[in-house]
């Protein structure tokens, strides 16, 4: 399936917002699952889903879980098993944080579903970032 420019951008930008806040302290590996010279580098599955970034910092041991969604998206079923999915995986482990991004009209819903969702699945305690200020790469 082909993806949106918009998703393909904020995809970027979770990328760009892991260098911008790890780089300079971290040694990084990041996989994302976009285009690149007609291949793809596909994160690990996680709770049974793909995201569409996945990195690993390797001198704190963490991990980041990034996924973009589009306003087609977001209140789909599928958004709310995975992005649950990825919830209790951070849930169970304390050192991920899940990067999500939307388009900037779609922040505060998005950060109330994340929230609703916190709740309903019992994963208060996992990380969440919701990216306000997206940045296009291109």
């Amino acid at each position: 399936m082909t993806e949106s420019v918009s998703h393909y951008k904020m995809v970027l930008s979770i990328k760009q917002w892991i260098n911008n806040n790890f780089k300079k302290k971290e040694k990084l590996l990041v996989w994302c699952d976009t285009p690149r010279d007609g291949k793809s580098e596909i994160p690990c599955r996680i709770e049974g889903f793909v995201p569409d970034v996945y990195a690993k910092l390797i001198t704190s041991s963490r991990q980041i879980i990034g996924e973009a969604k589009t306003a087609y998206d977001l209140d789909s079923k599928h958004t709310e098993k995975q992005l649950a999915a990825f919830l209790k995986f951070c849930s169970r482990n304390n050192r991920t944080i899940l990067v999500l991004a939307v388009p900037w009209d779609l922040i505060r819903y998005a950060k109330a579903l994340v929230e609703y969702w916190k709740k309903e699945y019992r994963t208060e305690n996992a990380k969440t970032v919701i990216l306000e200020k997206l940045k296009y790469y291109i």
